[in-house]
């Protein structure tokens, strides 16, 4: 469209865009010319919610800020220190830690496991940000092993965090 003024001088100079990383405080991380319509964030990273605004500023000063709809969650870090006890031949206790801040990148947990070195299936998907499971589903003369992997709000899967062999 044309945004010029009735003076045929643009209104605004500049677009600035400010993030806050996990409620934390807004930055200001761009400054873009006067018709920039979008921009790219490549200075984000794993495990974290990003929020974003917009603002405009020209001659006399800056307007108000537009917070952009909604808030971008990226693909959470990986569990770690996964790792499974036998607690009886009918039940195996697996057990891991959520890095990051678990609350704002994670929303759940999904528990796979593989038996006698065969294919993995998942064997529980969790909500929330738990840190252990109780497998009641073994039986006697068998390797098992279990893996975790944690999922965004948004649907995107960290990588897996594997344990090692517990045997019943």
């Amino acid at each position: 469209g044309d945004y010029t003024g009735m003076d045929g001088a643009y209104p605004w100079s500049n677009v600035l865009i400010e993030r806050r990383t996990d409620s934390g405080g807004w930055a200001q991380v761009a400054e873009l010319g006067w018709d920039a319509t979008s921009w790219r964030d490549r200075g984000i990273s794993a495990g974290h919610r990003y929020d974003y605004r917009a603002r405009s500023k020209g001659p006399g000063g800056t307007s108000d800020y537009v917070t952009m709809s909604g808030y971008v969650h990226t693909t959470p870090p990986s569990p770690s220190g996964c790792a499974a006890a036998r607690a009886s031949d009918a039940s195996q206790r697996v057990t891991w830690s959520l890095a990051g801040n678990a609350a704002e990148t994670h929303a759940g947990v999904a528990v796979e496991r593989s038996v006698d070195g065969g294919g993995w299936v998942q064997i529980a998907k969790l909500g929330g940000t738990p840190t252990n499971y109780s497998d009641n589903g073994t039986l006697a003369d068998h390797r098992y092993q279990y893996r975790v992997r944690s999922y965004s709000p948004n649907g995107l899967w960290s990588g897996y965090a594997a344990s090692g062999y517990v045997y019943t």
